[in-house]
């Protein structure tokens, strides 16, 4: 699989400001393999490491490692035409990846996965998780793949970061 380029070139949605670049345009980064050795001498992916464009990182995403996470191909996103910058099919674009929402949803879709951090309007520090999907034939040529990502706010925490109570005899008690 190749991730030397991935460009998002159009955001919605609560995740929105986690995906800004803070020099504006659209998010541009490339994820470098870090591979593992199995006992049989085969090289495996262990997750991926990030790194933007100049400029275009947000802070947030500073040492980001994606993690592979499911074995099923997405389904439900195709037939979209290439994304032209000049006149982008945005509606389109969102319609059918809104369609495939629940696809997106299974825990058993591919995908990236990796937590980032953030600071909220009032100081807080919260997290967000970041799943990329690559969906194969998706478009019409000639890019024929298509990169989703999707932020989720997981957890807030008042005042600050803390450890929790988890429930299986680790952590802190509260």
């Amino acid at each position: 699989m190749t991730w030397d380029k991935v460009v998002i070139c159009d955001v919605w949605g609560p995740g929105k400001s986690h995906l800004t670049p803070p020099l504006g345009g659209n998010l541009e980064f490339r994820l470098v393999r870090r591979p593992i050795r199995g006992k049989d001498g085969e090289s495996y992916p262990a997750n991926y490491a990030v790194e933007f464009v100049d400029g275009h990182a947000p802070a947030e995403w500073a040492g980001a490692i994606f993690t592979p996470m499911g074995t099923e191909d997405v389904k439900g996103i195709g037939g979209l035409p290439d994304w032209d910058p000049s006149k982008p099919p945005v509606k389109k674009y969102q319609d059918v990846i809104n369609a495939a929402a629940s696809d997106l949803a299974r825990s058993s879709t591919r995908r990236l996965e990796t937590i980032v951090p953030y600071v909220d309007n009032s100081g807080n520090v919260g997290y967000s998780a970041v799943r990329l999907f690559r969906v194969e034939n998706a478009r019409q040529a000639p890019t024929t793949h298509l990169f989703v990502i999707e932020a989720v706010t997981v957890a807030q925490s008042a005042g600050g970061v803390r450890a929790l109570q988890d429930g299986v005899g680790h952590g802190p008690p509260e």
